[in-house]
């Protein structure tokens, strides 16, 4: 058994190394199977490019609803 020489040190720095390789997996590029628009991305960019997608198709049915005379979910209890 080891001693950490400084108490509540290791978890903070085993949290930052976490955090660095997630970034670095982040800025990793790959091949975007299925969205040859994108062409090579990172997988930063998939996932805001996916967030971004889900956000408008989101507005468009929220459109959709109101045209019918529908309150949208959001809309119902004050905002998203």
């Amino acid at each position: 058994m080891t001693v950490d020489p400084v108490p509540g040190r290791r978890p903070r720095l085993v949290r930052l190394a976490l955090v660095v390789v997630a970034m670095a997996a982040a800025a990793r590029p790959l091949t975007a199977p299925g969205a040859p628009a994108l062409g090579d991305a990172t997988r930063a960019k998939m996932v805001c490019y996916t967030l971004g997608h889900a956000q408008d198709i989101y507005g468009q049915m929220a459109v959709h609803l109101r045209l019918n005379g529908i309150v949208p979910p959001a809309g119902r209890r004050g905002g998203v």
